[in-house]
């Protein structure tokens, strides 16, 4: 018997479910005034979040990463390897690079409170949220904001909390952007600001003062170490244990060497800093996109609850 036109026949899958394509296209159509309003609110609220971007310009520059790595004597020799083992000095199972070190250097709440202390960085980053005369941090007001705390209580989400050394070290760390470039080989480091001067020199700054940083805390070890080694080889009298401490202290002197000078340590600049002369091209689809998805989405889930309540009262 021929099908009738314009009849759907539900679709089975080799699994035995059957999936009826008339009875769900009976839903959205049911569920139209909340799914049109559920994207209008999605509009608005994009809309809303695109009037609060805020231009930016990005400052950039190509680095090359210096094979230099970090570990505790990890190329000694079989005669210092067995001395090492012999004083308990740990050997590094796995050499973390320099650079790699300093991804991390810059995101730690340690740097971020050196650079405040050197610069004053937490007024740059949050400058605007402060009080000039009385110097306290200005909670900011206006039904706008309260509209958008509410929400973002209600949500779980984060409210307004005076800016700290953590807020702090999470803005320098989101801030600078790594991307690699040739397989790792080179990596592009981008930091975007709302003035264009000062996204030039935040990026200089940062990276100067996260090499030298880096630099600093490996020569005070080097320090440590070479007198620890000294003060062991002068209370050692078994030839192989003295030979492995010489050795190791070899490695320490051509250590403190490279530290010695103010080189680039993690980190090679291979084309200079540069800054875009027009703020970046703002985004309005990215900006606005998630808020229209996570509208519709959430009608329809609310729309699935509200008929499976219903057909589970008329059962």
């Amino acid at each position: 018997m021929a099908k009738q036109l314009g009849v759907t026949e539900p679709v089975e899958y080799q699994s035995g479910e059957v999936i009826d394509l008339k009875r769900i296209a009976g839903f959205f159509w049911r569920a139209r005034w909340v799914l049109v309003l559920a994207l209008i609110v999605g509009l608005l609220g994009g809309y809303r979040a695109a009037t609060n971007y805020q231009p930016v310009y990005e400052a950039s520059m190509t680095i090359m990463p210096i094979s230099g790595q970090f570990s505790s004597g990890s190329s000694a020799g079989p005669a210092a390897a067995s001395g090492v083992a012999a004083i308990g000095i740990a050997l590094g199972p796995k050499p973390v690079s320099n650079f790699e070190r300093l991804r991390v250097l810059v995101g730690s709440q340690d740097f971020a409170q050196y650079l405040n202390e050197k610069y004053d960085l937490m007024t740059l980053f949050f400058g605007d949220a402060k009080d000039p005369k009385s110097r306290l941090w200005r909670k900011p007001e206006g039904s706008r904001y309260e509209s958008d705390e509410n929400l973002r209580r209600k949500l779980g989400l984060g409210v307004w909390a005076e800016p700290n050394l953590g807020s702090l070290a999470s803005a320098v760390r989101d801030s600078l952007k790594f991307k690699e470039i040739n397989q790792g080989m080179f990596y592009k480091v981008s930091l975007a600001h709302p003035d264009r001067e000062r996204a030039l020199w935040l990026l200089q700054t940062i990276f100067r003062e996260a090499d030298g940083k880096l630099r600093d805390a490996d020569r005070g070890e080097s320090t440590e170490k070479r007198r620890y080694l000294d003060q062991q080889l002068r209370a050692a009298s078994v030839v192989e244990l003295r030979t492995a401490l010489a050795q190791l202290i070899s490695m320490e002197e051509r250590q403190a060497m490279l530290l010695a000078g103010d080189l680039a340590y993690s980190a090679r600049i291979v084309d200079s800093p540069e800054v875009t002369s027009q703020p970046l091209p703002q985004q309005i689809l990215a900006i606005m996109l998630p808020w229209i998805i996570g509208s519709l989405l959430f009608a329809v889930v609310a729309a699935l609850l509200a008929t499976l309540i219903v057909s589970e009262i008329e059962a």
